[in-house]
């Protein structure tokens, strides 16, 4: 199984019958050989327990380099050491195994929000929790903050109140 470069691609003679060509460094990542000499880049990977096969294109429009980054995109995830991009087959798990089929991972991460605000965290720290590059992106979140101000402002008057007799 060779790395796939165009100098083995351009090597590689069609056979009787369709045949594939593997690389040697991304799993599933490979050149499919028609009897008729066309070739195109393909992408194995499973989609939960069924393996599943996707041309990404002819290898006369595509460059090795346009193919294995359109690979890569695809099987990421299943590569040690790279990030997670679809997170959803896990989450699909994990609320099974929950018993919640109606959340949504952006659901957690508002109620996270909200708690906080509710907690009295300021929004700057809870958009630096969120991830958020920018105030006005949390901003959202204030209108949720309306019973501890109000509970602030209560307390305020109480004091003064006391303080006036």
């Amino acid at each position: 199984m060779p790395k796939l470069t165009k100098r083995t691609i351009d090597a590689t003679e069609p056979q009787a019958t369709e045949f594939f060509l593997w690389d040697e460094g991304i799993p599933g990542f490979g050149l499919r050989v028609m009897p008729s000499g066309r070739k195109s880049f393909v992408v194995q990977f499973r989609a939960g327990r069924r393996a599943r096969r996707m041309s990404l294109g002819p290898s006369t429009v595509l460059t090795c380099d346009q193919a294995r980054t359109r690979a890569i995109t695809i099987i990421t995830g299943t590569l040690p050491g790279k990030p997670l991009s679809d997170l959803q087959p896990f989450w699909q798990r994990v609320r099974a195994r929950a018993g919640v089929k109606d959340v949504r991972i952006h659901d957690l991460r508002h109620t996270f929000a909200s708690t906080a605000v509710a907690s009295g965290q300021g929004l700057p720290m809870i958009g630096k929790l969120l991830g958020h590059t920018q105030v006005q992106t949390t901003a959202r979140y204030a209108h949720l903050a309306a019973d501890p101000v109000r509970s602030a402002a209560n307390s305020v008057a109480t004091s003064l109140r006391e303080a006036l007799g």
